[in-house]
């Protein structure tokens, strides 16, 4: 299994043209009020996953307790098996000032089996 590190990259109406945000919350339903470019790759690569595959991710810890990727977290949890939760101590990116975590899911031809991931 190989591990993906998206891009983190909040897009807001400041700094995006609203017809891209506009078509980011059409096609990725779990795009929600801040949209970050790796809640896309995460929703993206679960979509293309066949049953029992897996995905692995770097990604901002805040991910796990954000109020803003609930309905990512839930979506991910009713379509995967979490298999692994991995939280950095200190920071893993010398230039960047974020925390990382490294998640890894299955996906589940039977979604009962996944619980929620609310926070």
């Amino acid at each position: 299994m190989v591990i993906g590190n998206p891009p983190y990259r909040m897009l807001q109406p400041h700094d995006t043209p609203e017809l891209v945000l506009s078509y980011l919350r059409q096609n990725f339903v779990k795009a929600e009020f801040k949209i970050d470019f790796f809640h896309l790759f995460l929703e993206r690569g679960v979509k293309l996953l066949r049953n029992s595959g897996r995905l692995g991710f770097i990604i901002p810890s805040s991910f796990l307790n954000n109020v803003y990727t609930e309905t990512l977290r839930d979506s991910l949890a009713k379509q995967c098996c979490i298999e692994s939760i991995s939280v950095a101590r200190g920071r893993v990116f010398a230039n960047a000032d974020v925390h990382t975590s490294v998640l890894v899911f299955r996906k589940e031809s039977d979604p009962s089996y996944a619980p929620t991931m609310k926070s």
